[in-house]
């Protein structure tokens, strides 16, 4: 059986991604992760344009999606995560709660 290939166009890659970024959005929500995660559609336009093209159609389908995801976004949260739990930290040293406990809350939360 021959199933040919058929390159997606722009619009098609711009949906697979947006389905990935509103299923890593649920996940970390349900993860209490994150309480909610928004983007504005340039960022949509942003991690199309990673992805290799030729023409009109993507060179790899909606493969390349999870690693431009990948790249972008999940470095992107595992940073903000960190930048939280670090300032958490710092206020709670300036405060006088920094308890022995609180060095070792939140360590690992930047997996995705």
């Amino acid at each position: 059986l021959f199933v040919p290939f058929l390159p997606p166009p722009r619009p098609a890659v711009a949906a697979v991604i947006r389905s990935h970024l509103l299923e890593r959005a649920a996940l970390k929500s349900a993860l209490g992760e994150v309480r909610s995660l928004r983007w504005s559609p340039r960022v949509i336009d942003f991690l199309v344009g990673q992805v290799e093209f030729e023409r009109e159609y993507a060179i790899e389908g909606g493969k390349e999606a999870p690693a431009v995801l990948s790249r972008w976004v999940t470095r992107a949260l595992r940073r903000l995560a960190q930048s939280t739990i670090d300032d958490a930290r710092a206020a709670n040293r300036a405060s006088g709660r920094g308890g022995a406990g609180a060095e070792g809350e939140g360590e690992g939360g930047g997996r995705g």
